[in-house]
C-alpha cells in the first residue's frame, strides 16, 4: 500500500551539508536533526520528509576551542566579523519495497536540499544566495525488523550538484563526491514498545575536490536517542551527537594544518507530534 509521511524539523543544531566557505570545509553529512529511532525504516510503500532548517553562528574559534582574534597594527587583537545565517529546505524521497534480502525490505533513498546562506567571512567579505544543494542518492538501503528491534544498513553518495566557486564565500555545494554508509537500530525496551532507544553510525570517505588538490579527511558520526510516548500520537525524547574527522586532510592546496581535525557534538530535546488524519509526523529539536 501506497503511504506518505511528511515531517518539518527545525533545528538550531547542525552545520549544513549544503554551506560550505571558499575552502572545501567539513564533510557532507548533518547531524543533529530528526534523531529517534534512527535505527527504524517504514514498511513497504512511498514517503516523503520535508525538513526547514536554520543556523545561525556569529563566533569562529581556533583549535583549542578559543574565541578567532585579529591582530591589528598596533598589537590589539580584534574579534573576527564572522557570521552566517543559513536556511535549508531538505527534501527526502524515501521507496520501501516488498523485496527482501538477507531477511531485509529492499529500499532506496535521495536527498534534495535547496539552500539560502548569508555569509560574512573572517576578512569582512559578504555574500548571500540560494539554490540547488549537493544532492544525495542511496540505492542500497536495507531494514529488518524484530518484536523488540528495528535495524537499517545503507549505502548513499553525495553528488557536487550544489554551485561552487573559489571566489565565494557562502558556497552551496561541496564540489567533491561523498561515499557514506550508515549502520542503525532502535531497540524497544518495554513490552507497551513506550520506550526506545536508538543510534545510527555513519562513516563518509571524501574524494578529491574537483577544482583543487584536496581530499578532505573521513568522517564519522554516532548519533543517540532516548524516547518515551507521553500520549498515543506524542513522543518526547533527549538526543545527542558527535561527528570526528578521524583521517588528515591531503592535497597540494592545503593551506592549513593537516594534522586538525574537525569535530562537533550536539544535545538538547525533540518532540514528535502524529497525526494520524494527515499521515504525517511534526518533528521539531
Amino acid at each position: 500500500m501506497q503511504k506518505s509521511c511528511l515531517a518539518f524539523l527545525f533545528s538550531l543544531l547542525a552545520f549544513f551539508p549544503s554551506l560550505a566557505f571558499a575552502g572545501p570545509a567539513g564533510g557532507h553529512y548533518t547531524s543533529g536533526v530528526n534523531l529517534l529511532e534512527r535505527g527504524s525504516i517504514p514498511p513497504p510503500g512511498f514517503y516523503t520528509k520535508h525538513s526547514l532548517l536554520h543556523y545561525t553562528a556569529t563566533t569562529l574559534n581556533d583549535r583549542d576551542g578559543n574565541e578567532l582574534k585579529i591582530p591589528t597594527r598596533g598589537g590589539v587583537k580584534k574579534t573576527t566579523p564572522f557570521k552566517v545565517d543559513s536556511t535549508v529546505l531538505v527534501n527526502r524521497l524515501l521507496y520501501v519495497t516488498d523485496k527482501t534480502f538477507l531477511g531485509a525490505n529492499y529500499a532506496m533513498h535521495a536527498i534534495i536540499p535547496l539552500s539560502y546562506p548569508k555569509v560574512t567571512s573572517p576578512k569582512g567579505q559578504r555574500q548571500e544566495h540560494g539554490g540547488l544543494g549537493d544532492i544525495a542518492l542511496e540505492p542500497l538501503l536495507l531494514a529488518w525488523h524484530t518484536d523488540s528491534m528495528d535495524a537499517a544498513y545503507g549505502v548513499a553518495v553525495y553528488l557536487p550538484t550544489g554551485e561552487w566557486d573559489e571566489d565565494n564565500v557562502a558556497n552551496i555545494g561541496k564540489n567533491f563526491y561523498t561515499l557514506m554508509q550508515t549502520l542503525g537500530a532502535t531497540w524497544s525496551l518495554d513490552d507497551a514498545k513506550t520506550l526506545k532507544f536508538g543510534g545510527k553510525m555513519r562513516y563518509e570517505v571524501h574524494f578529491r575536490h574537483l577544482s583543487q588538490d584536496v581530499t578532505q579527511g573521513d568522517n564519522l558520526t554516532m548519533e543517540l536517542g532516548l524516547s518515551k510516548a507521553i500520549l498515543p500520537t506524542v513522543q518526547l525524547g533527549i538526543v545527542g551527537f558527535g561527528q570526528w574527522q578521524v583521517t588528515n586532510d591531503r592535497g597540494h592546496d592545503v593551506t592549513w594544518d593537516k594534522s586538525v581535525r574537525d569535530r562537533v557534538y550536539g544535545i538538547g530535546p525533540e518532540v514528535v507530534w502524529t497525526i494520524p488524519a494527515a499521515k504525517a509526523n511534526l518533528v521539531f529539536n
